[in-house]
């Protein structure tokens, strides 16, 4: 048993529904869950899902229809695991839509309080603390705010090098405005290569956006000089960031056929609709008729949410928040002994989002119109007002340089040797993915990247794994 499983306690119940212990609240944003097995007849919950594979009897296998998932939302979606018979127990969603007369002037300043109060209760006695900055609005308002509370800020900004690095002018320009130095995180294709194997042992689950391995090596740097991290992650989801914009032009503009699952599953940019070209018979065979909507719709089509744009928002906090931004963020912050931290993830903050009308969140063209109004007299406007690029990972970049050593893991990892050996995914797929090469639909050069990304670290995330997952089809 690795060493860090003997942590892990789980919890039986005779009568078969999974039993919470009292340490074991279920968080709303999905940083730290419980999982749970069931065996004869008894259900034991764990923190982490490693820990239910050493129970005797404990199934050996892959979930076929939480693999699906993964290739569709770049993580297995609730309540699937990897790990065939672990689930994960569902967390509560404790907001719903409660229109309230709104004044945009004292929403502003609600929000301020909200925001700095979640600050100053995460932050606590510490004042010494690192921020993983991006240069984007959320994760620098976290900055400036718990510099307000009084807090010592070790800025962490990452460093992809030349001509994927513009987000530093600006991460630099907020440690200017805030008097902090700026620690820049080398992550260059060696870096990143050296810290695959321990990103992939670090998660619970695999991950699979290409900033994964980047935030692992954010982590490293950050123990070196703080116990505790906090970031930006929420900002997006809770405020209606870029991606709210194309869900409701293709609500208004989709024609005859539009589906909003099936537009909200092309958001993720992964192989949904593209199946039957990367998965062997076998494997379509093994995941069967499983409808990939189906964990879409409890979130889009919540009661007591008609507003579209508070659907969208609940949407994305559930699938996109606590399903894959907060969990990879703790994780990857504990295997370095930090604690993370995400402001933005807080209860009374997003209940009361969701009294607020959808104009103060996407005011014509402009997203998260009342997080920048909150945010002046706070940051400089250059840094408020300026268009949302996002952490730009240069995956494609990486996996397809000549001498980058992440071609040749890839190479490794993804042979067709091994692709053959294994029986899910046809290697002449993905080796149009190791070229470059996309659907014909697909104009942008990153997305095969991504995809490929994708699969190298499901790889790596199998390979990590023991007592080893019985994988191959038969």
């Amino acid at each position: 048993m690795p060493e860090a499983a003997s942590r892990w306690t789980t919890s039986g119940s005779s009568s078969g529904a999974p039993r919470v212990a009292p340490d074991q609240a279920l968080d709303p944003f999905g940083a730290h869950a419980v999982y749970a097995l069931r065996l004869d007849g008894r259900a034991h919950t764990a923190a982490d899902p490693r820990a239910l594979r050493h129970l005797p009897g404990a199934p050996r296998g892959v979930d076929p229809a939480a693999l699906h998932g993964y290739l569709c939302f770049s993580h297995p979606p609730d309540p699937r695991t990897l790990f065939a018979g672990v689930e994960r127990v569902p967390a509560p969603a404790p907001w719903a839509e409660r229109p309230a007369p709104a004044d945009e002037g004292s929403a502003v300043r609600t929000l301020r309080a909200l925001l700095a109060a979640s600050v100053a209760r995460m932050l606590g006695a510490e004042r010494d603390v690192g921020v993983y900055l991006s240069g984007g609005l959320d994760s620098s308002l976290v900055a400036a705010l718990l510099a307000r509370a009084g807090a010592r800020v070790h800025l962490f900004s990452l460093d992809f090098g030349a001509p994927w690095d513009a987000e530093l002018e600006h991460a630099r320009a907020v440690a200017d405005h805030l008097g902090r130095p700026l620690h820049r995180v080398r992550a260059r294709p060696r870096d990143v290569s050296r810290a695959l194997e321990p990103t992939a042992a670090a998660l619970h689950q695999p991950f699979g956006d290409p900033v994964t391995v980047p935030l692992f090596l954010l982590g490293q740097a950050a123990r070196d000089h703080v116990a505790s991290v906090f970031n930006g992650e929420g900002g997006d989801q809770l405020f209606g960031g870029w991606a709210t914009k194309p869900m409701l032009a293709a609500e208004a503009y989709g024609g005859a056929g539009y589906s909003r699952e099936a537009a909200y599953l092309a958001t993720y940019h992964r192989f949904y609709g593209v199946e039957d070209q990367l998965l062997t018979p076998a494997a379509r065979a093994a995941i069967g008729t499983m409808d990939a909507g189906a964990w879409l719709r409890p979130a889009l089509d919540a009661p007591g949410l008609p507003t579209l744009l508070h659907r969208l928002r609940a949407a994305n906090l559930r699938l996109k928040g606590a399903q894959n931004i907060a969990p990879r963020m703790a994780q990857l912050a504990a295997v370095h002994g930090l604690q993370a931290r995400a402001p933005f993830f807080d209860t009374a903050l997003a209940e009361w989002t969701f009294t607020l009308p959808a104009d103060f969140f996407l005011r014509g063209a402009s997203e998260k119109h009342l997080l920048k109004r909150a945010a002046q007299g706070l940051l400089p406007p250059v840094l408020i007002d300026r268009p949302k690029r996002g952490m730009g990972v240069p995956a494609t970049e990486w996996l397809r340089g000549w001498m980058s050593p992440l071609r040749w893991e890839a190479a490794r990892r993804l042979s067709a040797r091994r692709l053959r050996r294994d029986g899910w995914f046809r290697p002449e797929y993905v080796a149009a993915l190791r070229r470059g090469d996309d659907h014909p639909g697909e104009t942008r050069r990153r997305r095969a990247g991504e995809k490929l990304w994708a699969l190298l670290m499901l790889h790596l995330w199998l390979d990590a794994q023991d007592p080893p997952l019985d994988w191959r089809i038969s």
